[in-house]
């Protein structure tokens, strides 16, 4: 009995945010009540060599590769995991050289006095850190960091949203990827 749109779409881990902002604009409009917004990732062995040729895979295990899945249910009304008050999108970088404004453009789109979930993984994690300028950041989780791309950011979004739910606190999850 389930009916609705359907909509796929793909990239890098930023595509995580068009996918959410996707879903929240047919339910704003009324196309939707309820959107499942997925991000998963497989690595296949063309994947591999590609993360390999970029050399990602060197530098002391600055990337460590996972696969996996993850969802979030976007709904009307309280019944949800937790609030969406705002998103940004399109800071994008070609270079490494640029993460840093980059960061700092994403990061300055939002209220200094919230504190940013601590989503920032491999080679974006020293301008990121950088680009805080002493604001709060707040850990998801204990665990090394794993890398499953647009995974990762179900599973960052799920973490960030039950610790906005224990603690009612505000939270910014940035989701870092090369599309921005």
């Amino acid at each position: 009995g389930i009916g609705g749109p359907v909509y796929s779409q793909t990239g890098d881990t930023s595509c995580w945010n068009p996918a959410l902002r996707t879903a929240l604009t047919w339910i704003t409009n009324g196309d939707a009540d309820h959107v499942v917004v997925t991000g998963a990732e497989e690595f296949d062995q063309h994947e591999l060599d590609a993360v390999r040729a970029a050399g990602w895979l060197r530098g002391g295990g600055m990337m460590r590769i996972a696969e996996g899945a993850g969802a979030l249910l976007i709904g009307r009304g309280d019944g949800g995991l937790a609030r969406i008050r705002g998103m940004t999108g399109g800071h994008a970088c070609a270079r490494r050289s640029e993460a840093e404004a980059v960061a700092r453009k994403c990061l300055g789109a939002f209220d200094p006095g919230i504190p940013i979930a601590d989503t920032a993984n491999g080679w974006m994690r020293p301008p990121v850190e950088r680009a805080l300028d002493g604001r709060t950041v707040r850990r998801l989780d204990e665990e090394p960091r794993w890398e499953a791309f647009t995974a990762s950011c179900a599973w960052n979004m799920i973490l960030a949203a039950m610790r906005v739910r224990e603690t009612g606190e505000d939270l910014v999850v940035p989701q870092w990827g090369l599309g921005g």
